[in-house]
């Protein structure tokens, strides 16, 4: 989740925050709701693509078929 004031947050870390910290960004400590907040999807595409590639990387280096 991206913060209106910028910053990047998990969004089940920011829900606890929230829950137990109120309505403040940890950053900044601006008022802050979860509904101010957008799933950056730029980034969420990004964070997939490297999953994937370490995933495949840890399944080519485990593989004794795919050892040279």
């Amino acid at each position: 989740m991206r913060s209106p004031y910028g910053n990047v947050f998990e969004k089940k870390t920011l829900e606890k925050w929230i829950a137990s910290c109120g309505s403040v960004c940890p950053v900044t400590g601006k008022d802050l709701r979860l509904e101010d907040c957008q799933v950056d999807m730029e980034l969420k595409k990004k964070i997939v693509a490297f999953l994937r590639e370490s995933m495949a990387n840890a399944n080519q280096e485990g593989d004794p078929a795919g050892a040279a």
